[in-house]
């Protein structure tokens, strides 16, 4: 068995038996003696106060080593250790030596790790030797670090509390004072905390698992605890929550919830935005009937229908009506598919979205179409006027710039009106026009053999010089074609036609008009 001797003269010494050469240390101050071993040697002695204290401290520690040497021998009982407080010797005081405990090292170590419930290996040790409640971060209080939590102070630094407040974010530092005192009201209290320090520039989150105990001094505190690196499990975490939050600020701010459906279980999930959508009370958990049950009567045997087709592993993506339990009516774009574990459909997962504004958005946009197009066919009526003449003569003055697209709007409502009327001469007045390019000009001469083609004659009037010259520059055949210098002239053309087809005389002069 491994033992320890810790001896208290100033700082106190820790003495470990059964190594080559014993190893010194300085621990925290103590004035117990533990383990039946320390209480007979000193029960044989009369000089337990002062005489005692007196003696040369090397003689006495060699006098109680010897006898737990002969302690360990073979045949005789290995002393008794104790760490319970109610196993506490006899407490000694003096000048220069303040007392003795003797301890098994081993068990020492397990029951500390245990007492301040860490036993992560990457944890450090921290120990302070006496606190002062008043002042419980007090600079000059000595401390105890392990390597590790050495290495991260920087170099040269005293172990002294001090020190290790040095390197505590100070936003941290109530938080850890306040921590102190209630570990000093409640001892042997686990106490937990988490604190930022500064490591090379670089911040790191530190966990800590401690507790206090009386210390030598009445009034005075001695702390143990271990500290352990949190930084990439807080970053982790706080990753996490940060994914959270933003998927709950996504859905809140698109208005998409997701649902679950557990085949197992059979039961059903809604996340919070699905719940805001039904606009259901707090607390309100439903099952798939009830859910079902929301949408609009004429709905529910598509949703029904869709949920089947997804429980036999179809997927489905529907748009619907939905009574919410206000009774509002909205409407829902619902998807779902299915989800397999193992080969086996377990689950169905889909989401869930209000588009209702979106819909109205998309009814005002059509209602809005249809005001432009029934606008648009109110301004080609206008642009594109047809005025009948006489019997069986129609005219189409145009007015203002002619471009392809207004040609072909002039050739529809023309050939509509040629055919409705039963026009046989329809009058293409360009008196307003004053140029065309030649896609357009071309598309005249399709008007009018278009007309020809409905049993009338198409004629033309009113051209212009540089409508003139954009036809002739065509080169294709206008044999046929009657061009007339206006349209009175047309009109006196067209009934001089209509005369001698019916052998009447004219009721004007004809004009034999331009043939080409």
């Amino acid at each position: 068995m491994a033992c320890s001797l810790l001896l208290v003269a100033g700082p106190e010494i820790d003495v470990t038996l059964g190594a080559p050469r014993a190893h010194l240390r300085p621990t925290a101050p103590s004035v117990q003696y533990v383990g039946s071993e320390a209480e007979r040697y000193l029960s044989r002695s009369s000089e337990h106060d002062d005489d005692l204290c007196n003696k040369f401290h090397s003689q006495w520690a060699r006098t109680l080593c010897t006898r737990m040497s002969r302690a360990r021998r073979p045949g005789r009982q290995a002393p008794q250790v104790s760490l319970d407080r109610s196993c506490a010797g006899l407490v000694t005081s003096g000048q220069g030596f303040h007392g003795a405990h003797l301890v098994d090292s081993n068990r020492y170590a397990h029951a500390r790790a245990r007492r301040v419930g860490d036993g992560d290996r990457r944890g450090w040790s921290l120990g302070i030797a006496e606190l002062d409640p008043a002042d419980p971060l007090e600079d000059d209080a000595p401390a105890i670090y392990s390597p590790r939590l050495q290495a991260m102070l920087p170099a040269g630094a005293p172990p002294t509390v001090g020190a290790w407040l040095a390197a505590i974010h100070p936003d941290d530092r109530a938080g850890v004072e306040a921590a102190r005192k209630r570990q000093m009201a409640a001892p042997d209290a686990l106490v937990e905390l988490e604190y930022r320090v500064s490591v090379a520039g670089e911040t790191r989150w530190l966990h800590e698992r401690s507790h206090a105990r009386p210390a030598a001094h009445p009034g005075r505190w001695r702390l143990l605890g271990v500290v352990r690196d949190m930084t990439e499990q807080r970053r982790a975490k706080e990753r996490a929550q940060r994914d959270t939050e933003l998927m709950l600020q996504t859905q809140s701010a698109a208005q998409v919830g997701g649902w679950e459906i557990d085949l197992v279980a059979n039961e059903l999930y809604w996340t919070e935005e699905t719940h805001r959508i039904h606009e259901v009370p707090p607390g309100y958990v439903p099952d798939l009937a009830q859910a079902i049950g929301f949408y609009a009567p004429e709905h529910v045997p598509v949703i029904s229908e869709a949920v089947a087709r997804c429980q036999a592993g179809e997927t489905f993506d529907v748009e619907l009506d939905l009574i919410t339990y206000t009774g509002r009516r909205i409407n829902v774009h619902a998807t779902g598919r299915p989800y397999y574990t193992d080969g086996k459909l377990t689950r169905i997962y889909g989401a869930f979205r209000n588009i209702t504004d979106i819909k109205q958005r998309e009814n005002d946009l059509r209602e809005k179409l249809a005001r432009i197009a029934q606008q648009d066919e109110a301004i080609r009526v206008l642009s594109t006027p047809i005025i009948q003449l006489w019997d069986d003569i129609i005219t189409l003055p145009v007015v203002g710039a002619l471009d392809p697209e207004r040609a072909t709007q002039i050739m529809d409502r023309l050939l509509h009106e040629v055919s409705n009327l039963g026009a046989r001469f329809a009058i293409l007045d360009l008196t307003g026009v004053d140029a065309i390019d030649t896609t357009t000009a071309d598309q005249i001469l399709r008007i009018t053999r278009a007309v020809s083609l409905l049993g009338a004659r198409g004629l033309l009037c009113g051209v212009q010089p540089g409508i003139a010259q954009t036809l002739t520059e065509l080169g294709v055949d206008m044999a046929g074609l009657l061009v007339y210098r206006n349209l009175q002239e047309a009109l006196r053309g067209c009934l001089g036609s209509l005369s001698r087809s019916s052998g009447r005389r004219a009721p004007e002069t004809e004009s034999p008009g331009i043939r080409r």
